[in-house]
């Protein structure tokens, strides 16, 4: 009768103690989901915005002649 009051106290210890070694764990996965996003924004998700600035940027001739192209047989 006496020793079941021990073991109470001893439990509404024990939740406390575990609450911050829950919240040390997420940490690291979170170190290892920063590596793998940034090279992928840098090469992968930028082919959306990348392709569109390229074509502009790097091949503006090439739609100014396909355009002129297209636009100077149907003046003609």
């Amino acid at each position: 009768m006496k020793e079941p009051p021990p073991p109470s106290r001893l439990h509404q210890q024990e939740p406390p103690y575990q609450s911050p070694p829950r919240p040390r764990p997420p940490p690291p996965p979170l170190y290892q989901q920063e590596p793998p996003q940034a090279p992928r924004p840098r090469g992968r998700p930028p082919p959306t915005s990348t392709t569109p600035f390229s074509f502009t940027s790097a091949a503006p001739n090439y739609t100014s002649k396909a355009e002129l192209e297209k636009t100077e047989p149907r003046l003609a």
